[in-house]
């Protein structure tokens, strides 16, 4: 947990582990490898839309989560340790570049860096999905009546509004949700975010008309 770029894991629990501990401590957070960067703001990680907490952790009077934002999964080291991303390659998909340094992403303004994630779904800090899934695995917000905030390499911002029912999941469930199915514009949304999400392969080819 600690090799986090933000040193915290989000779950629905309230126990007295590290796990639990991290979803609100704020000095884990600022000592995170972007915390130096981000001048004690620890606001600039969660959407002011993302108002949630369990009834257990209600029940013991936490007033928030720390995060609501993750990371694209094809940006920086996944951990300390020798796992493919120290050989350049991503952790979940070793066929594919993993984005060491700014300068070795080819299109920082079609490639994503941070998202607003569902509560549910939210755990550690890295978005990824299997690009030939069928529905998220990893699943996006849908706070702003049905969208989801992106930000990207460049530093600029987008707002992403779904077309399908399968990509707005706008229930809380306090667990992970039963995913929905792919319908076409489910297709179209979950292609809208293959194409800006980095997908190259070792030799420098890029996938999904990125």
């Amino acid at each position: 947990m600690f090799d986090n770029w933000v040193n915290n894991v989000m779950s629905w629990g309230a126990g007295s582990g590290t796990p639990e501990k991290s979803i609100t401590n704020n000095a884990w957070v600022l000592n995170g490898v972007l915390g130096k960067y981000t001048g004690g703001a620890i606001g600039v990680y969660k959407c002011p839309a993302d108002i949630y907490l369990s009834p257990a952790q209600k029940k013991l009077g936490w007033t928030r989560r720390n995060r609501s934002l993750a990371m694209n999964s094809f940006f920086g080291r996944f951990s300390i340790g020798n796992d493919p991303t120290a050989q350049g390659k991503n952790w979940g998909f070793s066929d594919r570049i993993q984005f060491l340094k700014q300068s070795s992403v080819p299109a920082p303004g079609k490639t994503w860096l941070f998202l607003d994630e569902h509560p549910d779904s939210i755990n550690d800090g890295y978005f990824i999905n299997n690009p030939d899934a069928g529905a998220w695995q990893d699943i996006p917000a849908a706070y702003h009546n049905g969208a989801c905030g992106f930000s990207f390499a460049d530093g600029h911002s987008e707002i992403r509004k779904w077309l399908s029912r399968a990509s707005k999941y706008t229930q809380v469930k306090y667990a992970y949700p039963a995913t929905v199915n792919f319908d076409a514009n489910g297709r179209a949304d979950f292609n809208w975010y293959k194409e800006r999400t980095g997908y190259v392969l070792l030799n420098g080819t890029r996938q999904y008309n990125y």
